[in-house]
């Protein structure tokens, strides 16, 4: 799980940075605020200030982005102050789409790492620690 830092490209284009141990995206997780152009009441206010509301987005590819772009009921639209914004991955960075009138205010990433590479000849009693220590019995069930 990694909090990545967020590059405007617009007002309804954002876009992280995969980290560099990357390997599968696993889930994302967003924060959205209004943005500057929202006038609806639907947004919950406490003390004058909106709050970030938490979802996931949706999965778009290459293909699919423009129609779901184009289209005027899909979930990316704000309904009600009730949203996803859609992701599209490239090869090192996760764009996400909105409407426009709200914006990403932070992502957490769930993402499965690159394994740490080990040399079984130059170390081969150094004990492998990049898993939990608890899922070292498991393998070892396994394979007895």
């Amino acid at each position: 799980m990694t909090t990545s830092v967020i590059d405007n490209a617009g007002d309804s284009i954002f876009s992280v940075d995969k980290p560099t141990d990357y390997f599968a995206l696993l889930g994302t997780q967003v924060g959205l605020l209004p943005s500057s152009s929202y006038t609806g009441n639907c947004w919950k206010k406490i003390d004058g200030e909106y709050v970030v509301k938490y979802t996931n987005t949706l999965e778009a590819s290459v293909d699919t982005i423009g129609k779901m772009l184009d289209n005027s009921l899909s979930q990316h639209r704000m309904h009600y102050a009730k949203c996803n914004p859609l992701e599209l991955q490239t090869n090192n960075k996760i764009c996400l789409y909105t409407d426009g009138t709200y914006k990403v205010n932070s992502v957490t990433l769930y993402y499965l790492k690159n394994p740490a590479k080990i040399d079984i000849k130059a170390t081969p009693f150094v004990e492998y620690t990049d898993m939990p220590k608890h899922t070292h019995i498991e393998f070892v069930k396994v394979a007895a």
